[in-house]
């Protein structure tokens, strides 16, 4: 499955430091996420499907 925050992020003008702070998943995860360096957990992407 492919994670497509970054997308979703710059389509609502999110910057990974706002969204970090509206989930609160550090901005570093968040950016191995995007890069497909690790895989995000149920709860955080329920997280950063809320926002």
């Amino acid at each position: 499955m492919e994670i497509l925050t970054w997308q979703a992020r710059h389509d609502k003008n999110i910057t990974l430091i706002k969204l970090s702070g509206l989930t609160g998943i550090s901005k570093s995860t968040l950016n191995n996420i995007e890069n497909g360096k690790v895989s995000p957990t149920i709860n955080q992407l329920e997280a950063i499907a809320k926002d």
